[in-house]
């Protein structure tokens, strides 16, 4: 409410002025001005404190015991510290947490003495005898406490007469105690902030570099294994959301010292050595980590380390509304399994995960078969892009059915290894096992593929370059072509090579109201050659230093005929 604004106000800007009270001479101290103000604040406190719920009439209590304190006001702070132990104790029962071991706080009364020890006995039929002790209590509040303990006690002894559900009993018992509004049932996990981490679709991290077993900073472990493998799973199954800076009942951890604050503050002092690591593994430098934006950033270049560019669209990395957690929204994978890698370029240990339940898990070949039929139904060159981009990651030996071969005019099997897919994944590089030889493959062209599961090892090789004509680049030089395209012409180029539409403008631009220029380099005069027989009537040859070249090719082909 507004009265709680404005206390609240008052004790942030009067702090500074607190602090320096206390390390004043005790004459200064005392100045009545001063003195008068720190206490009034104080009391204030102490009246909210009656006046709201048990949570924040500690917090408030707390408070005040502060103030007290810097005013060397030793009654109050005694008195105050005395009703802080009693209720934080009946706010941690009311919470379903254990009083046994707790030491009793010195100065009580008795009657509140008595009722902690009744309530420390734990109830049931192993507290019986304790409880028992307080059934004439002389104070009453004791005594209805002890009673309903007593009750619960001989249920749990007599299950078979007499059933009673011991948290309907503690919370008769907060009821009694003031405190019904911290109840939580025992076994059961209370929704936070972002929700609870008992589904399928949600995931909470408590942080992105610290292990959760030693404490100790490990990006690999606690990044790329806990935080990223579980965005693997879901993009494995159907999609879900992984928060970081959460702990596990789904409220963000606000302390310095942990969570989200700790892992910036670890980013920031070690920032040239994370930087230098990854940059020899991304290829550039990654954003220093200030604040949770660029925290979010970070995460985002991290992605790029774990997944290829395919995938990457998949996850969203941003701060939540209020900034206090990262939200990573992870999309299903429609196209190819999930893999994690260490290093996505390279592409060596890929590991597929999969969710089970709350639980991530590795997937078993059986549930990547039954991934891939699914995936295969959307189409069949998509499900073909799938299998070979699996067998590239194995190195394995596939198969192509009745490949029907445009240069040999033959349909027959052709047994290969991919190598690497391009142009916008309608071709596929590939060594020949029978040819021994590199080639490049068209997907549509392909009636299924197989995989014979056999792993064949081939050396590297430099990433091979495509022209617009998806000829690709082995080696044999290169030619530079420039041709004027009417209307229709351009239409075609358009719609039967997708990457024309990505040509820099500087090779293919308009030339007048109706005509295009295309000024581009290939590695090939085949695939040019057919595209301008097909329409020769609405393409001009312009000169370039290899026009001669083409059309020396064109005229070999066609039998000598002049152009």
């Amino acid at each position: 409410d507004s009265e709680g604004d404005d206390i609240l106000e008052l004790f942030v800007t009067t702090r500074e002025r607190v602090l320096e009270l206390r390390g004043k001479e005790k004459a200064a101290a005392e100045d009545d001005v001063e003195r008068e103000m720190v206490e009034r604040l104080a009391m204030i406190l102490l009246a909210r404190a009656r006046r709201t719920g048990s949570l924040e009439s500690l917090r408030s209590m707390m408070a005040s015991s502060f103030l007290f304190r810097a005013v060397d006001d030793a009654g109050m702070v005694g008195a105050i510290d005395r009703e802080i132990a009693y209720r934080s104790r009946i706010v941690a029962y009311a919470q379903g947490d254990s009083l046994q071991g707790w030491t009793s706080p010195s100065g009580l009364e008795k009657g509140r003495l008595h009722l902690l020890a009744c309530l420390s006995s734990g109830g049931g039929t192993a507290g019986k005898g304790i409880v028992r002790g307080y059934l004439n209590d002389p104070d009453p509040l004791c005594r209805k406490v002890a009673d309903l303990l007593y009750a619960g006690s001989v249920s749990s002894e007599f299950r078979d007469e007499i059933v009673t559900d011991p948290d309907i009993v503690r919370l008769k018992v907060c009821s009694l105690l003031g405190v019904a509004d911290s109840f939580r049932r025992v076994g059961v996990s209370r929704v936070g902030k972002y929700g609870s981490t008992e589904r399928d679709d949600m995931e909470f991290k408590s942080s992105y570099v610290f292990r959760n077993d030693n404490g100790k900073p490990d990006l690999d472990y606690q990044g790329r294994g806990q935080v990223f493998e579980a965005v693997c799973a879901f993009m494995n199954k159907d999609g879900g959301t992984v928060y970081v800076g959460v702990n596990d009942n789904g409220d963000p951890i606000r302390s310095d010292d942990f969570g989200l604050s700790a892992d910036i503050k670890w980013l920031r002092e070690n920032f040239k050595m994370v930087n230098g690591y990854r940059a020899r593994q991304l290829g550039h430098a990654i954003p220093e980590v200030t604040s949770i934006e660029s925290m979010s950033r970070f995460l985002n270049t991290e992605k790029e380390m774990y997944f290829p560019e395919s995938l990457q669209d998949l996850i969203d990395i941003n701060p939540t509304e209020d900034a206090d957690a990262i939200r990573i929204t992870v999309r299903p994978s429609r196209y190819e399994i999930a893999y994690l890698y260490s290093d996505s370029r390279l592409r060596t240990d890929g590991i597929a995960f999969v969710r089970d339940g709350s639980q991530t898990s590795r997937m078993t070949d059986y549930q990547k078969r039954m991934r891939l039929m699914n995936i295969k139904d959307i189409s069949r060159e998509i499900g073909f892009v799938v299998m070979i981009k699996e067998a590239i990651d194995k190195h394995q030996k596939l198969v192509f059915r009745n490949y029907a071969s445009t240069s040999s005019s033959q349909v027959q099997d052709r047994f290969v290894v991919p190598v690497n897919l391009f142009y916008n994944d309608e071709n596929v590089f590939c060594y020949d096992l029978e040819a021994k030889q590199y080639r490049q493959f068209r997907l549509r062209r392909i009636e299924s593929v197989e995989n014979l599961e056999e792993v064949y090892t081939l050396p590297l090789l430099p990433e091979r370059k495509c022209d617009v004509f998806r000829w690709m680049d082995e080696g044999k030089g290169s030619y530079h072509i420039r041709l004027r395209m009417k209307v229709g012409a351009r239409n075609c180029f358009l719609e039967e090579y997708s990457c024309a539409e990505s040509l820099p403008k500087e090779e293919f631009y308009k030339d007048g109201r109706d005509h295009w220029i295309l000024d581009t380099t290939v590695y090939g005069l085949g695939a040019l050659r057919r595209f301008y027989l097909g329409l020769a009537d609405q393409i001009e040859i312009l000169d370039s230093e290899d026009s001669e070249t083409l059309k020396q090719e064109i005229r070999r082909f066609i039998g000598g005929v002049d152009l």
